[in-house]
């Protein structure tokens, strides 16, 4: 989507040593399946027998933080900043391979890429005498081409403190999370203000950073967050921000449970105005109008949540709205590769007709998010430890490959 916000920029750079061990938690929490009637199977991306590799480049392991797609450009965090052009398949050709952008000055690595249809958002971390320092770099999408050489990064105005990762609501407005000392607080970078906590059970954010933030249609000026334990409700043009309490009313262990296994891991606004909430512990809920469900019938739950050792869901993507049979809400989970919402309360897994990819029965697949772009008509899967995975319907089956360098 193209925002028509405008953003003051400049240059800050403020340091913090304690700030790397919550690098180190970040990127491991982001780390942290076929239809199931007749066979009764989840597929693996973890053990490969009959593989098509594409020869992109990736390495065969690589860690694939995010993927985002910008004026005809895909990017990744791997943890280093790739990018490759979107519709170039022929091998050899320039833009086919994944290739390195250059980094501001002073940082080694990255967090996460993200866009809002206009500008390229990335999160870079660096070393510096005082221990590490991050920040949030932009880049216009006419200054950023594959062919080109240095990127003239702008670092943006996020206050004080140092910046832990950042999101981009559905309706194009910029939040970055800040770690200052011990505490976390959010930064409306789109309004240029800090989110302020006025109440006394806010406290708890404090020590909790947001780890996912949606937009609230039915409120233009609100937001929902969530902690990996609380939700909270972003009022933007207040500038406050308060927990919700009716959540505590779902009858469900993961919105008050002290259990490390459970806690909350996404949040997406879906374009029918619906928000979905994923858990720790294999629960998906649904917000209506004020109202939450839990989505899914007996048969996900038993697969998914009533276990020894639940699935954790992950990150979420919607691609509703755009070409069947990809128009569906993904979840990436930590052992069961990814689940498909069509808004309806069913849920499905990754095709059984998939080919050249053994993704048979396993309890190891990790899947940290799908995303998929309607242009090229072709789904992604994000691994943490297995690269990055295309996926395209040919003669009415999903066909997987891997983007990484051939053997």
């Amino acid at each position: 989507m193209t925002s028509n916000r405008s953003i003051t920029k400049k240059f800050i750079t403020k340091k913090n040593v304690a700030h790397s061990m919550f690098l180190v938690i970040a990127l491991s929490l982001g780390f942290s399946g076929c239809n199931t009637g007749a066979v009764g199977i989840f597929y693996s991306i973890e053990k490969l027998e009959s593989t098509t590799e594409e020869n992109r480049s990736l390495e065969p392991n690589a860690p694939i933080h995010s993927l985002t797609e910008l004026d005809g450009n895909y990017y990744i965090t791997t943890p280093a900043l790739r990018m490759r052009k979107a519709a170039e398949n022929t091998p050899g050709s320039p833009g086919y391979n994944w290739k390195l952008v250059p980094k501001p000055d002073g940082y080694s690595s990255t967090g996460k890429v993200a866009s809002d249809g206009a500008d390229l958002y990335v999160h870079f971390i660096g070393d510096s005498k005082d221990g590490m320092k991050s920040g949030l770099f932009s880049v216009p999408k006419a200054s950023i081409s594959y062919d080109a050489g240095l990127v003239d990064w702008e670092e943006v105005s996020t206050g004080s403190g140092e910046v832990a990762t950042f999101f981009i609501a559905e309706n194009d407005n910029v939040f970055a999370v800040i770690k200052e000392l011990a505490t976390y607080s959010i930064y409306d970078v789109t309004g240029g203000k800090a989110i302020t906590d006025d109440n006394d059970i806010t406290d708890q954010m404090k020590f909790q950073p947001v780890i996912d933030i949606a937009h609230i249609t039915d409120g233009p000026t609100q937001y929902m967050a969530i902690s990996d334990k609380m939700v909270y409700i972003i009022d933007d043009a207040t500038s406050t921000i308060q927990p919700v309490a009716q959540v505590k009313d779902v009858k469900t262990a993961p919105f008050d449970s002290k259990d490390k296994t459970y806690g909350f891991s996404g949040l997406i606004q879906v374009k029918d105005d619906k928000l979905y909430l994923t858990t720790k512990n294999g629960y998906i809920f649904e917000y209506n109008a004020g109202v939450w469900s839990q989505y899914g019938d007996d048969k996900f739950s038993r697969t998914f949540a009533a276990k020894k050792e639940a699935t954790a869901f992950l990150d979420m993507h919607d691609a509703t709205g755009f070409t069947a049979p990809f128009d569906k809400i993904y979840a990436g989970s930590k052992n069961h590769g990814y689940v498909t919402i069509d808004g309806t309360g069913k849920v499905g897994y990754v095709d059984i007709t998939t080919r050249n990819t053994n993704f048979h029965s396993s309890e190891n697949t990790f899947v940290k998010n799908v995303y998929y772009d309607d242009t090229t008509a072709t789904i992604f899967a994000l691994t943490p430890k297995n690269s990055l995975w295309q996926g395209k319907f040919t003669e009415s089956k999903l066909r997987w490959t891997k983007e990484t360098k051939k053997k």
